[in-house]
């Protein structure tokens, strides 16, 4: 009896632990809010607070759509902004006055309407041109848009390329140019122009881009599309090696 009594009582300060826990989880969550703003009236009372706590008198929250909503291929957005303002009566033990306390909590975040699309949008396609989104379409490659996870891959078994900006996407457009064109970045032709001219590379994210000849070639293929004239001056090798792939592929799938 005595040890089933011991268990119960371990069993709720857990309870009582993990509560705990989780307010004050929440609170550091709150605290880090985009603005937080706290104002105090402090207040005489009859008689000394015999303990310290807290007293929560009103919660509201209000929350509004700020500017105008973003139309895009794959993916709305729309900002919202959300006031929560909290009055609460903070008692100090041994205190003859406690502070009646209005604290203004303001965050902003982005919500996101997804299409649901999985083919090239027509601002990809005329980015990488009529040969490479038909070969993307006639093989049954598809996209999907990732919302809260800043990470983009290439699937070739499913045949599937996750992303999450037009960026990331161009980028694994780029690999699937090497994947089509026989793994063109483990190539021995392409790894000895990645060490003649990984030096050079001069896009975003360079220590990502010359970490291996595949990620230098996806990242390559962005500088190829956005910036080819300087690419042709400071890349000439690498300009030529992804050009020749995009130009097979352009002679097999341009009029299909």
């Amino acid at each position: 009896m005595q040890k089933r009594l011991l268990l119960v009582i371990l069993t709720m300060l857990l309870v009582l632990t993990s509560t705990t826990v989780t307010a004050q989880a929440k609170e550091k969550e709150i605290e880090q809010a985009d603005n937080v703003s706290t104002h105090k009236v402090k207040i005489n009372l009859p008689e000394k607070s015999n303990k310290t706590y807290k007293k929560r008198i009103s919660k509201k929250v209000v929350s509004k759509k700020v500017g105008k909503l973003k139309k895009g291929y794959y993916v709305d957005t729309r900002n919202e902004k959300t006031t929560t303002v909290i009055i609460y009566e903070q008692y100090y033990s041994g205190k003859s006055y406690m502070y009646l306390i209005t604290k203004t909590i303001e965050t902003e975040k982005t919500i996101y309407w997804i299409s649901g699309k999985k083919d090239l949008s027509p601002k990809i396609k005329k980015k990488v041109g009529k040969g490479v989104s038909n070969a993307f379409s006639k093989r049954g490659w598809t996209v999907k848009y990732n919302v809260y996870d800043n990470s983009s891959s290439l699937n070739t078994f499913n045949k599937k390329i996750n992303f999450y900006d037009d960026a990331s996407l161009i980028r694994q457009i780029g690999q699937f140019i090497s994947v089509i064109n026989n793994n063109f970045s483990y190539q021995k032709r392409f790894q000895k122009v990645f060490k003649e001219e990984k030096a050079n590379y001069f896009g975003a994210d360079s220590l990502k881009a010359v970490s291996n000849s595949d990620n230098y070639f996806s990242y390559c293929y962005e500088l190829y599309i956005n910036e080819p004239s300087r690419m042709k001056n400071f890349l000439p090798r690498s300009y030529i090696a992804i050009d020749d792939c995009v130009k097979k592929i352009n002679e097999k799938y341009w009029k299909r």
